[in-house]
């Protein structure tokens, strides 16, 4: 199985900004040399219409879940 990274903040925020700028998925893909099927998962996971996508919002299930480990790590 292919290993891969997941999205950084910083990468999210460059596509938030640049789809707001209008440019397309592929445009925003290449601008990150990350893949265009990474992207619009990315864009798939977070909103229903990627015109509403923000990074910010994208990130806070992924710290969630970081803080709900911890949490859990503590306890033990």
């Amino acid at each position: 199985m292919a290993k891969y990274q997941r999205l950084k903040f910083t990468e999210r925020e460059e596509i938030s900004r640049e789809i707001a700028a209008g440019k397309s998925l592929r445009e925003v893909a290449k601008t990150l040399r990350r893949s265009s099927s990474t992207i619009t998962r990315e864009i798939n996971r977070s909103v229903v219409d990627r015109k509403f996508y923000r990074a910010f919002f994208a990130q806070v299930p992924l710290w969630m879940d970081m803080s709900i480990v911890a949490h859990s790590f503590h306890l033990s």
